[in-house]
């Protein structure tokens, strides 16, 4: 489960490969609009569930590319559920156990 808001990471590449800078700056660039598009619509919820699918068809990003970014933030095969810090302590933390 994914903490808002959400930061995407990208792994960096440090050689000279134009090909391989390239496909680093579309996975950057693709990156930003995922932060965005989740983000924005984390301001006014305390939960919800991104599916794949659905932002490939939305954000029109090819839906392995999503995938791959945001396994970085706990992402599952299908999509991933992103909750505020408060929703996090509230029905997670040791102290409700």
């Amino acid at each position: 489960m994914g903490i808002y808001p959400v930061t995407v990471r990208v792994k960096p590449y440090r050689g000279s490969d134009s090909k391989k800078l390239e496909k680093l700056r579309e996975k950057i660039h693709f990156a930003k609009i995922l932060e965005e598009h989740i983000n924005s619509i984390m301001n006014d919820k305390e939960v919800h569930k991104f599916t794949y699918g659905f932002m490939a068809t939305e954000l029109t990003i090819p839906k392995n590319i999503i995938s791959e970014l945001l396994s970085t933030i706990d992402g599952g095969s299908n999509g991933v559920t992103v909750c505020t810090k408060e929703y996090w302590k509230k029905n997670f933390s040791e102290n409700n156990a």
